[in-house]
């Protein structure tokens, strides 16, 4: 029999501490491989458990009781995360472990654990998480600190994410190693296609405002290009939320072809919200500019007319953002019905439960390694080795060019699909934590 290429949580250990060792930070301290492996390994373990029949999902931080909070801000805003100490520490034990996964939802907190001698303890939890968790959501604007050398969650069973701030170590899924993360939506073949769909909300967004006041910055159209990618990205991270698997297909062409639509409807508010946020952001500024060159440091009085343009802005500003998460909210839930959710250029949804109808197969699929799909980066696929959701969404987009979709697993993977100068792409493990630091 030949070796086979199956990781171990050693292996996950070898990964992060490969990664800190080689991270600019040399203040931070080396911390020993066996507490690592002792690490990964209990969580590995204890994701195989359940506790009330629930399945074990928790966040851990990997944080120094004795310094807690090393560098603290001058100013302590109302919702920073602090550190809740236990009267005594408790083992880093499988049990230990999945009773306090219970008290330690992911969305709310983590478990601060640290290294005592060779073994390691929980020595307390960290409040506040709901921060975070509301950021890669991209439901706030701006992501808190994350305490610690790094923090580790539980996703799924044999599914352990490593992250050192918004930075991604790696992904640990059953067997496999993920370590880095492709971009499709900065540059490359499948932002080509989307970047093509945009114009219409900057055509849009130009005529609302004005041509002198969209022009007066030169960089309103990637900006409007960026909020557009969060907005997928944000639906996306919706969608698997659920861990139930979905499907989302955006198809510029007229909906019918190879398709059965068994709930037809027309839901456009996500892309009037769209142009909404874009005129506020564009009338912002331009007023924001407006006062710092003409009443910043100077003894001129600020007009009432130009005080209250900005301050019914800001208010309007909280009214849209909450219309676009509901909404976005509102459309990930229609992949809970077994379909796709059929989606055209503008994020318009035309129907859910959407049946794909063509029997072709493709003639042959590749895998791509890069956001590029360079084809010496592409690896040839197994059209049976996918499941019945990813094999049917292959089949429309080999057959109707130009379309795109994303297919998420139940197990939390997003793996997008297009047909590019011939071939079908298949991109897995794409990123979607798409306004984070990296």
């Amino acid at each position: 029999m030949g070796e086979n290429n199956y990781k171990y949580p050693g292996d996950l250990a070898r990964t992060v501490n490969s990664y800190l060792t080689d991270i600019s930070d040399k203040s931070m301290e080396v911390l020993p491989m066996g507490v690592l492996k002792n690490l990964f390994e209990v969580m590995y373990f204890s994701s195989l458990k359940t506790e009330e029949s629930d399945s074990i999902r928790c966040t851990i931080t990997y944080l120094n009781p004795d310094n807690p909070d090393p560098k603290p801000p001058k100013r302590i805003v109302k919702d920073r995360w602090s550190a809740i100490k236990f009267k005594e520490t408790i083992d880093f034990s499988i049990s230990n472990l999945v009773k306090l996964s219970k008290a330690a939802d992911p969305k709310a907190s983590s478990l601060a654990v640290y290294h005592k001698n060779e073994g390691l303890i929980i020595w307390g939890m960290i409040d506040q998480e709901h921060n975070y968790y509301n950021y890669i959501l991209n439901e706030s604007e701006s992501g808190p600190e994350r305490p610690g050398v790094f923090q580790a969650t539980i996703n799924d069973i044999g599914d352990i994410s490593v992250f050192r701030g918004y930075t991604m170590i790696a992904n640990y899924k059953q067997n496999l190693i993920l370590d880095k993360q492709i971009d499709i939506f900065t540059t490359g073949p499948v932002s080509n296609l989307l970047d093509g769909h945009i114009s219409n909300i900057r055509e849009n967004v130009r005529k609302k405002v004005g041509s002198e006041i969209y022009d007066a910055w030169d960089h309103w159209d990637n900006i409007l290009t960026d909020d557009w990618y969060i907005i997928i990205c944000r639906l996306l991270i919706n969608i698997q939320s659920y861990r139930h698997g979905g499907a989302i297909l955006i198809d510029p062409n007229k909906p019918g072809k190879d398709l059965n639509i068994k709930y037809k409807i027309e839901y456009n508010r996500l892309f009037k919200l769209i142009l909404e946020y874009g005129e506020y952001n564009v009338l912002k500024n331009y007023y924001e500019g407006l006062i710092f060159e003409n009443y910043y440091g100077t003894e001129k009085d600020l007009p009432i007319l130009l005080h209250n343009e900005l301050q019914i802005l800001n208010y309007e500003k909280d009214d849209i953002v909450a219309g676009i998460t509901g909404s976005l909210r509102y459309i990930s839930s229609l992949t809970c019905v077994d379909g796709l959710v059929l989606l055209d250029n503008n994020l318009k949804v035309n129907g859910f439960g959407v049946e794909i109808t063509t029997t072709k197969q493709p003639e042959k699929i590749y895998i791509s390694e890069d956001k590029d799909a360079a084809p010496h980066l592409l690896r040839e696929g197994n059209y049976n080795h996918f499941g019945t959701r990813h094999r049917s969404m292959m089949r429309y987009c080999n057959q109707n060019p130009g379309s795109i979709g994303f297919v998420i697993s139940q197990d939390g993977d997003i793996r997008a699909i297009t047909k590019i100068d011939g071939r079908l792409i298949i991109w897995e493990n794409i990123k979607v934590l798409y306004n984070t630091e990296n």
